[in-house]
């Protein structure tokens, strides 16, 4: 009231009705008074149901002093070709906490699949966490943000070539530490091999009494690995450089490949077989 003139109403509470299942509509928002940022309304969107596998919601905080966040979130399920549903999150927001403060700009990726089965032999995980290192400490929305240190991310694709017996699987994985800006990643590390032998000269078990040469088999695996480090390196009191106590990031990369070849032959004299072999590895 301005003068005992009604201006404008806020609800006191709202009581959604849940009768009917997931439904579209408008997010409800909270709002607060919090220090330095001015009055604002969090949580205001809206939320989309798009049939009983897929959803989405848009949302907002709205600060008069203190900038803004922008969230969205989807998932999608598909019986038989994910093992649970997939998830998509974005966080996008321009935050201060004092009307003098300079804004800031921070991010937040979530994506998710459990399982993807792509077809029978070849299979995708994943569960990527990305986000700049101040995000949760201007848009925490529980206990559970406020504590968290860490970001840790994972994918996982398999496939098997059975025309060839091969094999393929690459992973990828990377840990961020949200309070100093560090991380450690794995991109990617592969691993390939033959599930079964590769014979030369024909193969043996197209006819009963194959010859020795056809007996020749070659087995094949290797790996490669590239892995990505940015540490803190403190400058030490006695180095005689920079001021003690200073610190910097120190960035690292190292590759790695192993190759490990083999070749073996089972001749058979009688009712004995032999089979040596020789291998061979190389890093």
């Amino acid at each position: 009231y301005i003068a005992d003139v009604p201006i404008f109403w806020l609800p006191f509470a709202v009581f959604p009705n849940h009768a009917h299942g997931r439904t579209s509509g408008i997010i409800a928002p909270n709002y607060t008074t919090t220090g330095g940022r001015g009055f604002g309304l969090t949580h205001i969107g809206y939320y989309e149901v798009f049939d009983d596998y897929f959803d989405a919601l848009i949302k907002a905080d709205l600060y008069t002093k203190g900038g803004y966040n922008l969230n969205f979130e989807s998932q999608y399920m598909q019986r038989y070709i994910l093992g649970g549903p997939a998830h998509l999150t974005l966080g996008y927001s321009k935050s201060r906490v004092s009307s003098a403060d300079p804004y800031q700009t921070n991010f937040q990726l979530f994506f998710g699949v459990p399982t993807l089965n792509i077809n029978p032999v070849t299979t995708l995980t994943a569960d990527l966490q990305f986000q700049s290192s101040n995000y949760t400490l201007y848009n925490a929305q529980n206990i559970n943000d406020i504590l968290q240190q860490q970001a840790s991310s994972g994918a996982r694709f398999n496939t098997l070539v059975e025309e060839i017996g091969f094999s393929l699987s690459a992973s990828y994985s990377r840990s961020q530490n949200l309070r100093n800006g560090t991380y450690a990643e794995t991109s990617p590390s592969i691993s390939f091999s033959h599930t079964s032998p590769i014979y030369l000269f024909g193969n043996p078990t197209a006819s009963e009494d194959p010859k020795i040469w056809q007996t020749i088999a070659l087995n094949y695996s290797g790996s490669f690995t590239r892995s990505v480090r940015k540490d803190l390196n403190q400058i030490p009191a006695d180095s005689g450089r920079g001021f003690p106590g200073d610190s910097s990031y120190v960035n690292k990369e190292q590759f790695g490949i192993i190759h490990s070849p083999s070749i073996s032959i089972s001749p058979k004299l009688g009712y004995i077989a032999f089979t040596p072999s020789v291998s061979y590895g190389e890093a």
